[in-house]
């Protein structure tokens, strides 16, 4: 696939819900223009989350205002570094997330594969990495609550996620649209259970041990394996 005339620009001003916010809608415009749909499911998502934690921290729903608008910034340059290491081949791109390339560029594969796979780079990889960065081991319990936060709003997230993309398969987009409850919430769950894996990774990390790998060879591993399932169910799903 190729990228062309894409920028993302300076990621060093991604400091905000709104800076997040609008690299998010010049992505969905940039995805639209170039027919890269599968991309867009993962994108979409994002924004959808991105969103709801702005709207929750102007409602007061947050201990730490600051905290988490800074949080949500810092991470989501994780994201959009990994866009633009895939857009250049980037030999240095986590595998994860070259895995997840590679899966947008198969037309058959069923949407909920892509959005985990993203999900599942962007947690089981990234997301140590980001806690690190962000929280000494004296402020853990001081912002446990908002991150807490953090996990529910992802959660309730859903059933604004899954109506913003059709999948290939008639019968899949049938049970999609009819039985979203079933179809999302394993999905939601997968993502939540990632999310404290990736704490107790970051906890190994805190705790001294800089050199913990174990969440890079997990996210390579569980790349791998939707990949090969989402080419499986394609193939089973092609037609019907």
């Amino acid at each position: 696939m190729v990228w062309s005339n894409f920028n993302l620009g300076d990621l060093t001003a991604v400091t905000s819900f709104d800076s997040v916010v609008k690299e998010l809608n010049e992505l969905n415009g940039y995805f639209s223009q170039n027919n890269m749909e599968n991309y867009l499911v993962f994108n979409n998502a994002y924004r959808v989350v991105t969103l709801n934690i702005k709207a929750s921290v102007i409602d007061g729903h947050f201990d730490n205002d600051q905290f988490t608008e800074n949080f949500t910034a810092g991470f989501a340059r994780y994201y959009f570094r990994a866009l633009s290491q895939i857009s250049t081949e980037d030999p240095n791109i986590a595998e994860s997330w070259k895995k997840f390339a590679e899966a947008a560029t198969e037309d058959t594969l069923p949407k909920f594969i892509l959005l985990l796979m993203g999900a599942n780079a962007h947690i089981n990889h990234d997301l140590p990495y980001i806690l690190l960065k962000f929280i000494d081991e004296g402020e853990v319990m001081p912002l446990l609550g908002d991150l807490v936060k953090l996990d529910r709003i992802m959660m309730k997230s859903g059933r604004q996620i899954i109506p913003l993309f059709n999948e290939h398969s008639r019968m899949l987009n049938t049970f999609k649209n009819r039985f979203q409850f079933l179809y999302y919430r394993p999905i939601m769950y997968t993502v939540l259970s990632w999310r404290i894996v990736a704490w107790r990774a970051f906890k190994h990390m805190s705790a001294g041990n800089p050199g913990y790998r174990v969440h890079i060879k997990r996210s390579k591993r569980i790349a791998q394996r939707y990949l090969v399932m989402g080419k499986l169910l394609g193939r089973i799903w092609a037609g019907t």
